[in-house]
């Protein structure tokens, strides 16, 4: 039930902020992720909003700011309850972020898009089951974009050729 209401106000908050409704689809997109913190659709349009549409609805940054910090609260509880589908969720939400604002960071600093996408992509690996096999090129395609603007480009390198090899895998299961 909560998924389904969840997924109802996202698709909602979509329709405003397509209608140039902004501050009704960051309530909106607020709502879902509260009524369902597995929603990762629903972080992941409320951090677009606020970056993309920041000078109308965040001009001094701290909803982004205050969303970021939920996001790394909500990791935390995660990584304590042991849940790697939501620790996926939340390096992915964060490291989607830091990608965006080009905060490349490195392994080591959480508040990089580096750190958080390597986490991603470790906490996939740790998820057992059918769920585990789904292709994921996106995530590798981020983090080679972070490589190469750290100038890490073994790095890039590598991680394109799995991006590739993961566009591959999904075009094969389709």
């Amino acid at each position: 039930q909560a998924a389904r209401v969840s997924t109802y106000l996202w698709q909602t908050g979509r329709a405003r902020a397509a209608g140039g409704e902004s501050g009704a689809a960051l309530s909106l997109y607020s709502l879902a992720w509260l009524v369902n913190a597995e929603n990762i659709n629903a972080a992941t349009a409320k951090a677009n909003l606020l970056l993309e549409r920041r000078n109308e609805i965040d001009p001094d940054g701290k909803k982004l700011d205050r969303f970021i910090e939920e996001l790394f609260a909500g990791k935390g509880g995660a990584y304590l309850g042991d849940d790697w589908r939501g620790i996926l969720r939340f390096h992915t939400v964060l490291g989607t972020i830091y990608w965006k604002q080009r905060e490349w960071g490195n392994s080591g600093n959480p508040r990089g898009a580096i750190f958080q996408l390597e986490h991603a992509v470790s906490a996939r690996k740790r998820i057992q089951g059918s769920e585990a096999d789904e292709p994921i090129p996106g995530l590798y395609t981020m983090l080679a974009d972070c490589y190469v603007g750290a100038n890490r480009l073994p790095q890039a390198y590598d991680a394109y050729q799995r991006a590739a090899r993961e566009a591959l895998n999904a075009q094969n299961t389709d």
